[in-house]
């Protein structure tokens, strides 16, 4: 499930950033070649960007991409301990974070953006998704931790 679903965050990803440069080279043409700016194309880029950055992370989470600073460098079964532990606050983070953006997304789905007509709860359904995939993919790292975990004490 994984690798599927870390494709599917590749693929929004290729396609935001497609989105992006065809509405972009369109604000351009339109705006400075042919004198009729588009009122809709600032609230679509900006859309995409918000996917874009929080769906982007997501990729990161699964590839661990991320930049980290090692306070602590326990070695053998206290690191997969110290690494299931802080997988499991962060996992519990970006539960909360899912829960509260789909409560949030829901509170808006009757506000309008003005330029599209596009629910304004589309902006909150981006940072549920992104925070959904994050916390699959650290649920899917904390279930490998701990096989590995248990397959070490296993062998001792």
């Amino acid at each position: 499930m994984g690798n599927l679903l870390q494709k599917i965050s590749y693929g929004l990803i290729v396609i935001t950033m497609v989105i992006m440069s065809v509405i972009y080279f369109m604000q351009v043409i339109f705006r400075y070649v042919l004198k009729l700016p588009l009122a809709w194309t600032g609230e679509i880029s900006v859309l995409a960007m918000l996917w874009l950055a929080f769906v982007g992370p997501a990729v990161l989470v699964k590839s661990e991409g991320f930049i980290s600073v090692p306070l602590l460098r326990p070695k053998g079964k206290a690191k997969r301990v110290v690494s299931i532990v802080l997988d499991s606050v962060v996992a519990l983070i970006l539960g909360l974070l899912t829960y509260y953006s789909l409560v949030l997304a829901g509170k808006f789905k009757g506000n309008i953006l003005p330029a599209t007509g596009l629910p304004r709860a589309v902006v909150y359904l981006a940072l549920f998704s992104g925070s959904l995939i994050m916390l699959l993919f650290f649920v899917e790292k904390i279930l490998s931790t701990i096989k590995k975990l248990v397959s070490v004490e296993e062998v001792e």
